[in-house]
C-alpha cells in the first residue's frame, strides 16, 4: 500500500505553514503538528528578512573590504545571525529531521501492520473455508446417513406390512375354509333330510294307493249285497 506524505519546501515559510499531512491512526497531533508549523513559519519568516539584512550589511561590508567574499560557514553565520537565532534555527532543523524520521517510521509501521492485517485476515478466511468445507462434508455424511436409515426404516416397514397382509390374507383364507365346512355340512343333512322326506312321501303314496283299491272293492261289493237282500 503506497502513503504519500506532502513535502512542503522548508526554505518557504508559506509552504511550510500550509503544509498538509496524512492522517492516520498512529500519527502525530494535526492540531499541535500545525501550530508547530505556524511557529517554524513565521520564525522563518523572520529569520529570511534578518537574512536579507546580514546579507546586505555583509556586501557593504565586503564593499569595504571586512570581510572575504564568498566566505560564509556556521561561524560567519553564527556571528552575523547571533547565537540565539543559530540556535532556534538548528532547533527547527532538527525537529524538522525528527518529523520525517517519525514519519518514515510510522509509514514503515503501517505498512508492517497493513501486512500483518492481510496476513491476519488471510488466515482468518482459509480456517473459514476449512471450516464451512468441513461443515459441508459433515452435512453431506449426515444427509446420506439419514437416507440410509430412512430407507431401512421404509423396508422395514414394507416388510411389516407384507407380513400383516400375510397374516391377514391366511386368517382370512382359514375363515372361509371354516364357512364353506360348514355350508357342506349344512347342504348334508338338508339332502338327508330331503331324502327322508322323499321315501316319506313315497309310502305315503303307495298308502294311499293301497286304501284306494279297497275302498272300490268295498264299494263294489256293498250293492251286490243289498240287491240280494
Amino acid at each position: 500500500m503506497a502513503i504519500s506524505f506532502s513535502k512542503p519546501d522548508p526554505s518557504s515559510p508559506a509552504a511550510v505553514g500550509s503544509a498538509q499531512f496524512n492522517v492516520t491512526r498512529r500519527g502525530f497531533d494535526q492540531g499541535e503538528v500545525r501550530d508547530f508549523l505556524r511557529m517554524v513559519s513565521a520564525e522563518l519568516a523572520r529569520l529570511q528578512e534578518r537574512e536579507k539584512f546580514l546579507e546586505s550589511e555583509m556586501r557593504a561590508m565586503q564593499t569595504r573590504g571586512l570581510s572575504d567574499p564568498g566566505v560564509l560557514d556556521e561561524a560567519t553565520v553564527t556571528t552575523l545571525l547571533g547565537e540565539e537565532t543559530a540556535r532556534v534555527l538548528s532547533v527547527a532543523r532538527e525537529a524538522a529531521q525528527q518529523m520525517r524520521e517519525r514519519a518514515a517510521e510510522t509509514a514503515e509501521q503501517m505498512v508492517r501492520d497493513a501486512a500483518n492485517e492481510v496476513a491476519r485476515m488471510r488466515e482468518e478466511a482459509e480456517i473459514e473455508v476449512s471450516r464451512r468445507r468441513n461443515d459441508a462434508s459433515s452435512d453431506s455424511e449426515a444427509e446420506i446417513e439419514l437416507a440410509k436409515q430412512q430407507g431401512r426404516e421404509m423396508v422395514n416397514e414394507a416388510r411389516a406390512y407384507r407380513e400383516k397382509l400375510l397374516t391377514e390374507l391366511a386368517t382370512r383364507r382359514e375363515l372361509a375354509r371354516q364357512q364353506i365346512e360348514e355350508l357342506i355340512r349344512h347342504r348334508d343333512r338338508l339332502k338327508a333330510a330331503f331324502e327322508r322326506a322323499s321315501l316319506a312321501a313315497s309310502g305315503a303314496v303307495g298308502d294311499l294307493t293301497d286304501f284306494d283299491a279297497a275302498a272300490e272293492e268295498f264299494q263294489q261289493a256293498v250293492p251286490v249285497v243289498i240287491e240280494t237282500a
